[in-house]
C-alpha cells in the first residue's frame, strides 16, 4: 500500500513531495496506526478536512467489509495450504515493495552527512539492538530537530 501512495500521490498526481511523503510515514512510524494516520495525512495534504476524512474512510473500509464478511471463514481456512502459500508470497511482496520504495526515497531523505549519519545509527539501532522502530524514529527526530537548532546558532 505504500508503493500505491509514492507512485499516485507523490509520482503520478504530485499531491505529495518525496519529502512530505517521508514526514508522512515518520510521523505514521512513531504513532499508533501507522498506515491509517499516514494516509489521514496524505488525505489531508491532497484535500484539506474532506480529503482526510475520505482517506481515513477508504483505508478502514476494507477491514471493516472483512470482518463482515470473511471473519467466519477464518477457522476453516487456517490450515489451508493454498492459503498459506498466498499468504507467504504476499509477504514476500511486502518486503519487495518496501525495498522499491525505500530505494525511490533514498535520494530524497539522504542529502547530506547528518542525514546518512541518523539513517546509519537508526539502522544500526534496530538491526544490532532490536530497539522499537517507534522510539528509533523518535530519536532520529530528536536528532534532526536538534542539528537544525545548532545550526542555527552557530
Amino acid at each position: 500500500s505504500l508503493i500505491f501512495v509514492q507512485r499516485g500521490a507523490v509520482a503520478q498526481y504530485h499531491w505529495l513531495s518525496d519529502g512530505q511523503l517521508l514526514d508522512g510515514v515518520a510521523l505514521s512510524v512513531a504513532t499508533p496506526g501507522p498506515f491509517m494516520l499516514f494516509t489521514t495525512f496524505a488525505g489531508f495534504l491532497a484535500g484539506g478536512v474532506p480529503g482526510a476524512v475520505i482517506a481515513t474512510f477508504f483505508v478502514f473500509l476494507p477491514s471493516f467489509v472483512f470482518v463482515l464478511g470473511g471473519a467466519r471463514y477464518i477457522e476453516a481456512v487456517r490450515d489451508n495450504k493454498l492459503i498459506q502459500a498466498f499468504l507467504a508470497g504476499a509477504s514476500a511482496a511486502v518486503v519487495g515493495v518496501i525495498i522499491v520504495v525505500s530505494i525511490d526515497l533514498i535520494p530524497t531523505a539522504l542529502v547530506g552527512w547528518v542525514s546518512i549519519a541518523i539513517a546509519t545509527i537508526a539502522f544500526l539501532l534496530i538491526v544490532l539492538l532490536k530497539i522499537d522502530v517507534a522510539f528509533v524514529a523518535l530519536g532520529a527526530m530528536a536528532a534532526g530537530i536538534m542539528y537544525v537548532l545548532i545550526r542555527a546558532f552557530l
